[in-house]
């Protein structure tokens, strides 16, 4: 399942402007379940970037609805 180090790097790409990038980071992040939640949640509260916020709320709640 998921590790820790592999969320990181992928939580950092998410304040990339392209959608198409996000969509495949999206993706990376739900295959790895519901066990990212923690993870997502504590980056969120950490973001300073309202689009990187509104991005992980996406995916938290995606998550959380699968």
């Amino acid at each position: 399942m998921a590790k820790n180090k592999d969320i990181g790097p992928l939580i950092k790409l998410l304040d990339d402007p392209d959608p198409e990038i996000f969509r495949m980071i999206e993706n990376q992040l739900l295959s790895m379940g519901p066990e990212v939640v923690p993870e997502l949640e504590k980056a969120w509260d950490g973001a300073l970037n309202e689009l990187v916020q509104n991005r992980l709320e996406e995916v938290i709640h995606t998550v959380q609805l699968n």
